[in-house]
């Protein structure tokens, strides 16, 4: 529950996982920042014990490590929690990891732990100017170019649609440096999504949420014009490169 781009002032202005965490914490609520592996794996096993047939996937998730915590890497941190699932439960459901994009070194070692299905290596938003100012760390540690390929090779290791970044829908909209015209955001986001399904990436999308605490939190959302045509958009380019529909109802004769 916290990401160090926050203490360089490079956060993605549209996140405020920082920001939710100091308010917890102001609130009195008790909140562990970051979870021990033992614990997690405990939980997990536990969740799983009580109700086996709720459990579709499992998404592990963390705010960007820079340096080191307590003597580990940011590869370091989620590999051992990784391998301590991987310890406790033997099988699992499905589980992603939402990471940022990897060497294709680091991207073998989370493949070596055993339990990683699909990777989601999150760029957010295609445009390169707008990821440069709504993704600064981003942009600054690893950038534009260097986490289009590192999403692309990660593919290699995972496979394809294995490979699921996703993508702020809406944010590419935000003022002042967004588009303006909801037919320019939605060409320039399907743009993106057609490259890599091309490549073998499957991208996803969450809805924009605008957050408290975020930079962009006194923004206002894209008109409700601009959902239809990129959904519709992006079902049209699922068609094209041959992949499956989410949620398709499968018709018996």
């Amino acid at each position: 529950h916290y990401c160090e781009l926050w203490n360089t002032k490079d956060q993605c202005l549209f996140c405020n996982i920082n920001a939710t965490l100091k308010d917890q914490k102001a609130g009195g609520e008790s909140t562990v920042v970051r979870k021990s592996p033992e614990v997690i794996s405990e939980v997990l096993a536990t969740a799983l014990s009580i109700d086996p047939l709720n459990q579709r996937f499992i998404i592990v998730s963390g705010g960007t490590i820079l340096g080191k915590y307590q003597g580990q890497t940011e590869l370091d941190f989620f590999c051992s929690r990784l391998n301590a699932m991987r310890e406790k439960l033997g099988a699992c459901p499905p589980l992603t990891i939402q990471i940022g994009a990897q060497t294709d070194e680091n991207w073998k070692a989370i493949h070596d732990t055993g339990i990683v299905t699909s990777v989601e290596p999150n760029m957010e938003v295609w445009d390169r100017k707008l990821f440069e100012w709504i993704c600064p760390g981003k942009n600054k540690f690893v950038g534009y170019d260097e986490w289009i390929r590192r999403t692309i090779k990660a593919v290699d290791i995972f496979g394809p649609r294995q490979v699921n970044p996703n993508f702020v829908l809406g944010v590419e909209m935000a003022k002042p440096h967004g588009f303006t015209d909801v037919g320019t955001a939605v060409k320039s986001l399907a743009s993106g999504w057609d490259f890599l399904m091309g490549h073998g990436v499957l991208p996803r999308h969450r809805f924009w949420f605008i957050e408290k605490g975020s930079a962009l939190g006194d923004q206002t959302p894209p008109p409700l014009e601009y959902y239809i045509e990129a959904q519709k958009a992006y079902a049209e380019l699922r068609q094209k490169h041959g992949i499956e529909m989410p949620y398709a109802t499968q018709m018996g004769g």
